[in-house]
């Protein structure tokens, strides 16, 4: 009886294709992180947009950086705009995680907003991978077979550049007043993502 060569065994061993799987991994990641760069990365030379005179420009307690994250925490998101244009108490909007992150920013680059854009769409990056992992999970008890398996490897990868090239986010990426909307998703999808991984149902990659 023959013995196997090396490389046939190695070729059939599970770490093999767990490494292979790993691989795959890692680059279908870097696909999504790369094509939501390669989009919006013009918006790193963009200034202050739309609503962020509002959020940041414009609001004395976000540009007070770090001493100002108290009255972040107690008052109105906008009271320190409102504050500026005479029109304090006429909205009630409680927003502190992305106008806390706007006075950190202030703290350490003020009037620099290349580092609130730079912020603001490593974020958008990061909630696509995040979305990538969650159908990722959400596919793998679909099925056995060779269509079932493309189905496992590739719909999560197309479905989340789907969402990276939609035009609907145009506004959101480039403006860097909606963090609100990116952290609530991105939270979201995160909490889904630990509740699937957590089901004895769904195996963990």
């Amino acid at each position: 009886m023959k013995t196997p060569k090396p490389s046939t065994l190695a070729k059939k061993s599970p770490r093999t294709s767990q490494s292979t799987l790993r691989k795959t991994l890692i680059w279908q990641v870097v696909a999504i992180v790369f094509t939501a760069f390669l989009l919006y990365g013009q918006t790193i030379r963009y200034g202050y947009m739309v609503d962020d005179s509002m959020a940041i420009l414009d609001n004395a307690v976000v540009k007070q950086g770090l001493q100002g994250i108290p009255t972040l925490l107690t008052k109105d998101s906008f009271y320190g705009f409102d504050q500026e244009v005479k029109r304090e108490g006429q909205r009630k909007t409680y927003r502190p995680l992305s106008f806390i992150m706007f006075a950190i920013e202030w703290e350490f680059f003020p009037n620099k907003p290349v580092a609130g854009h730079i912020v603001h769409l490593s974020l958008y990056a990061a909630l696509s991978v995040i979305l990538f992992f969650l159908l990722r999970n959400l596919v793998q008890e679909i099925g056995t077979t060779k269509q079932h398996q493309f189905l496992r490897e590739w719909l999560p990868l197309l479905t989340a550049l789907l969402f990276v090239v939609h035009p609907i986010h145009t506004e959101v990426i480039c403006n860097i007043k909606s963090r609100d909307e990116i952290l609530a998703l991105l939270g979201m999808l995160s909490a889904l993502l630990l509740l699937v991984k957590s089901s004895d149902q769904v195996p963990y990659p």
